[in-house]
């Protein structure tokens, strides 16, 4: 994200505004949960880890959160969210084959190619699950990669080791650690890490069905419920 001109132009409102600042603002709105003074607290971090520094300097009321406060991080969730994925070779346009981590959404790939794997079943029956880049091409850094432990017991995403440019095979019960390409919002990397286990798979319609639960901060693997980075 940048803010151009910055801040001699780029004013939504006449309230002075940014639009980019507002539209960090409306994405914090949208992905966190919680008071709003917590919300605001999360905008002032992200304020003072993503504005150029002109920017920054600008805030300098936002700039005392800080990069890198773990005090400031928003807790994972408490529960996990089901999503349900139809298979891209198959399934009519309508329906969604694919998940933006991101957004927290399963999405139709016809309209966006905001998001970051999808589900494919060959015709010989092999599920897949394949990242993002392996089918729009690029370098964004998302990728899967399967665990051992149950979904409750990972509590941390691993630092690397994930499938990035190749489809991984995968079958009802395995749990999975995902990281999304980078958020589009911020101008810095900002990657977030999911744990997602394959609950069902309905092979007569053509479904994949998995709970999931994403840390929503920034580079942030911690995914233990409750808690926030680490």
């Amino acid at each position: 994200m940048q803010l151009a001109g910055y801040p001699g132009s780029g004013f939504l409102d006449t309230r002075g505004v940014p639009a980019d600042l507002l539209r960090v603002i409306t994405h914090v709105e949208k992905r966190f949960a919680g008071s709003a003074a917590t919300r605001l607290r999360l905008v002032g971090k992200a304020v003072a880890c993503a504005l150029p520094v002109a920017a920054v300097l600008a805030a300098s009321a936002l700039v005392a959160a800080g990069c890198g406060n773990s005090g400031l991080l928003a807790p994972v969730a408490d529960s996990a969210s089901v999503a349900t994925l139809a298979d891209f070779r198959t399934s009519d346009l309508g329906s969604p084959s694919a998940f933006d981590i991101v957004a927290g959404l399963a999405v139709r790939t016809d309209i966006t190619s905001g998001w970051d794997f999808l589900y494919y079943v060959q015709p010989d029956g092999t599920l897949e699950l394949r990242p993002r880049d392996m089918v729009l091409g690029g370098a964004s850094g998302q990728g899967i990669q399967k665990v051992t432990e149950s979904f409750e017991q990972l509590t941390e995403a691993p630092s690397g080791g994930y499938t990035t440019d190749k489809p991984l095979q995968v079958s009802q019960g395995d749990v999975l650690a995902v990281v999304s390409r980078s958020d589009p919002n911020f101008a810095v990397q900002c990657r977030y890490f999911m744990k997602m286990k394959i609950t069902s798979v309905d092979t007569a319609a053509g479904t994949l069905t998995f709970r999931y639960l994403t840390n929503p901060n920034c580079e942030q693997r911690i995914l233990a419920p409750g808690q926030g980075g680490g």
